[in-house]
């Protein structure tokens, strides 16, 4: 018989279950004499799944280890409600899989400037309704997160989509190399399906959708709407067509966190690996593409965006030994990509709702909330950007 996990919950205030945390990895370093400054902090809309912290390890003598942190903050209700285990997604992420690819980049001598960079983690605590990852605050170095409300241009989406490129091949690489192992570590990374909280939520948001298209396009997106929409046309387009690979899953600009250099290019590092998924990498690219471009970086770059992505996939599945012919044919890329657009134009027309809703509307989240209560009033910002994506892809066919 199944134990109710709330019920046996004890929940402790998410502070303290920090500072355990933060008190662990610093004994772990050699820190004895130390002190331990944590603020809370601020995604400015871009997290409402965890409470997020910065802190200070210090200790004279010593170098300071700064920290960002979050701590997990989702009700039962919500939990069971969302599509992901993202928690435990995550810690599996942090504790275990990008363990995996270093040691995969290593055995294969990946040149350092050509490696997947991922947040170095102090502290982690799976315990249920405790999920905590302390990471570096990648802040202190002089990285900074992108603002949602702004566009992407073309040198920043050129270094996404090689980062993201580096992260699916060395997930192919783990699945050739080690098979039993990556289907058993990573046979959770599912969408879970028929969660009807969601479904309810999903038709709230399809509706402000539908309320917020130009007059001429409401019939021709309600049918768009019906047909994707369908729990089976979305399993099937989001699930791997031609080969699997573990996805990113919110791979949005401002899950990025970037340095600008001096000629204009980007040094860039993903983080929140919350919505790991078995899936196929197109739901990544357009993800990417269609939550943070505009109809002039569409009409310049997204062909050039597909095309930098695949010959960038292919540049590190060979340095990994592997033959991209062989692996993912350039045929295979383009029948995934005619595919999977009308799901990246669902995903977008929603995403944008989240991309662009102002920060007094966001809606507040704590341990006692209801999936309901996950609520995004379309902004004029909003109704612009996704009526200009819905005209793009009647002009590409998708609708």
């Amino acid at each position: 018989m199944e134990t109710d996990k709330e019920a046996i919950v004890v929940k402790k205030d998410t502070t303290e279950i920090l500072r355990e945390v933060l008190h662990k990895a610093a004994k772990e370093r050699g820190y004895k004499d130390y002190k331990l400054d944590i603020k809370q902090s601020s995604s400015e809309g871009a997290n409402i799944s965890s409470v997020l912290f910065t802190a200070t390890i210090s200790e004279s003598n010593k170098d300071d280890i700064n920290i960002f942190a979050k701590v997990a903050c989702l009700s039962e209700s919500v939990r069971k409600g969302t599509p992901f285990q993202m928690f435990e997604t995550e810690i599996l992420f942090y504790s275990d899989l990008i363990k995996t690819y270093k040691q995969i980049e290593e055995k294969h001598n990946v040149p350092l400037e050509h490696r997947f960079v991922a947040p170095e983690v102090y502290g982690i605590n799976p315990q249920y309704f405790e999920e905590t990852i302390a990471m570096e605050n990648l802040m202190s170095r002089g990285y900074q997160m992108f603002d949602r409300f702004q566009i992407i241009d073309w040198n920043y989406t050129k270094e996404s989509m090689t980062h993201l490129a580096r992260l699916h091949a060395l997930s192919i690489a783990y699945s050739v190399e080690q098979p039993e192992e990556f289907e058993e570590k990573t046979k959770n990374l599912v969408i879970k399906k028929d969660v009807k909280s969601l479904k309810e939520a999903f038709n709230k948001m399809l509706q402000k959708v539908l309320e917020s298209a130009k007059q001429e396009h409401k019939d021709r997106l309600k049918d768009f709407i019906d047909n994707v929409a369908s729990p089976e046309r979305m399993a099937c387009m989001m699930k791997p067509l031609k080969r699997t690979f573990i996805t990113h899953g919110d791979y949005r600009p401002s899950n990025l966190m970037h340095k600008l250099r001096e000629d204009g290019t980007y040094d860039i590092i993903p983080i929140d690996f919350q919505t790991l998924s078995r899936s196929n990498p197109i739901v990544d690219i357009l993800y990417f593409l269609f939550s943070g471009s505009d109809k002039e970086f569409r009409a310049k770059y997204l062909r050039k965006s597909f095309d930098h992505y695949y010959s960038e996939l292919c540049a590190s599945l060979t340095r990994l030994d592997l033959n991209p012919q062989e692996i993912y044919p350039k045929e295979d890329f383009e029948y995934e990509l005619k595919e999977v657009l009308p799901l990246g134009l669902f995903i977008g027309l929603l995403l944008l709702m989240v991309v662009t809703v102002e920060m007094e509307d966001f809606p507040k989240l704590d341990e006692n909330s209801e999936l309901e209560d996950i609520y995004y009033s379309p902004s004029e910002s909003y109704k612009t950007r996704m009526n200009d994506l819905l005209e793009d892809c009647i002009a590409m066919g998708v609708i």
